[in-house]
């Protein structure tokens, strides 16, 4: 049994789904899908049970399924994924153009909220079918010739970038590292970090260097080496309580500037897709691709998002500033460092050091090694 085949709404069993099992059951269910399409728009039927209803049982499983794979590539990255993934992404695409393009599910949409079964759907049900309507027309659903089919061809190729940004996000995360090997360096990390960053040394030497393994398992847990990466859960951690400002720093420019060279370079990426943007919106018959976004939010128009950023701006501004002079304070304070200018990298250090002294809580597992 292919799990990717029997999903609910019950949560998945991720332990149970293998690379292996997903280009089989993401090309059955598209098949599913495209037989389901044939036929409604062979016989439309102009109701909430006929068309809605109908639809969301025939596309419900690939969405769950292709849902499910998309969480496996943010969570469990390898290559196996990544190529079948990239296997079955464009066909994946092209069902949910067709979906968005398609004029029989149109007209019958159209033709429920004008007709008489309007008036007895719910206030759900009438919000639900609105929205079906709005997002068709933003898939494209009015085009013809041409301008159809470049809908397309730019709709699989920002798939196609939107995935690549994150493949390359997650390898530049991957390729950087920095080893410590002295208490300095470590001094203020919580036993917890300890423990997790050494075993990622180990691990690295191992598999790397061709370090024995059995040296490695007669060091107590958090004994260095230890070894930083940039994933959050040693990333956050390290920023909140190391005292080693200068490595802080290290660590905080690494982070923000993930993906910003070669050879994991996301600038040529985001460029690509900013253009593509441009060129749909317009297909689309708007200015921007603002206007395509707020089309399904509550804002509306880009006036009404600059006065609420500014409203939020007027409002938070101060209390911001009142909270970075008390930060700043006491950081010096604590310090001694009656000059320190905080940046960036200090923030969550200090900021937690401000929850410590505030509250005094204490935590086993934040106590030093």
């Amino acid at each position: 049994m292919n799990p990717l085949l029997s999903l609910s709404a019950d949560l998945p069993d991720f332990a149970a789904i293998d690379s292996t099992q997903v280009e089989p059951a993401i090309r059955e269910l598209i098949a599913g899908v495209e037989r389901g399409l044939d036929a409604f728009e062979a016989a439309p039927q102009a109701t909430w049970a006929g068309t809605l209803e109908r639809i969301h049982t025939l596309v419900e499983p690939l969405r769950l399924a292709w849902g499910v794979v998309g969480h496996l590539m943010a969570v469990r990255n390898e290559p196996a994924l990544r190529a079948a993934h990239a296997a079955r992404q464009s066909d994946v695409v092209k069902i949910w153009v067709r979906l968005g393009q398609s004029r029989a599910l149109f007209t019958a949409l159209n033709a429920i909220r004008d007709g008489a079964e309007w008036a007895r759907l719910d206030s759900a049900q009438q919000r639900i079918l609105s929205s079906e309507i709005r997002d068709m027309q933003l898939a494209g659903v009015g085009l013809n010739g041409a301008e159809k089919e470049r809908y397309q061809a730019i709709s699989l190729e920002l798939s196609e970038l939107g995935t690549r940004f994150s493949n390359q996000l997650l390898d530049a995360g991957k390729a950087w590292h920095l080893d410590l090997t002295t208490l300095d360096e470590v001094a203020g990390l919580p036993a917890t970090l300890l423990a997790q960053t050494a075993a990622m040394y180990q691990a690295a030497g191992i598999t790397s260097r061709g370090e024995q393994g059995e040296q490695g398992a007669q060091k107590a847990p958090g004994a260095g080496p230890w070894r930083l990466t940039l994933d959050v859960p040693i990333y956050g951690p390290f920023m909140e309580h190391s005292q080693r400002r200068d490595l802080r720093e290290k660590l905080y420019r690494a982070f923000i500037t993930r993906a910003a060279a070669a050879p994991h370079d996301n600038l040529p990426v985001l460029e690509r897709i900013l253009a593509l943007r441009q060129e749909l919106a317009r297909l689309l018959g708007k200015a921007n691709h603002a206007e395509v976004s707020l089309a399904t939010k509550m804002a509306g128009t880009l006036p009404a998002v600059d006065q609420l950023l500014n409203q939020l701006r007027t409002a938070a501004k101060p209390k911001a500033a009142t909270e970075l002079a008390e930060l700043t304070a006491f950081a010096r304070q604590s310090s001694g460092d009656a000059g320190m200018q905080l940046a960036l990298w200090d923030m969550a250090f200090w900021a937690e050091r401000l929850r410590e002294d505030r509250y005094a809580y204490t935590d086993e597992a934040l106590r030093p090694y």
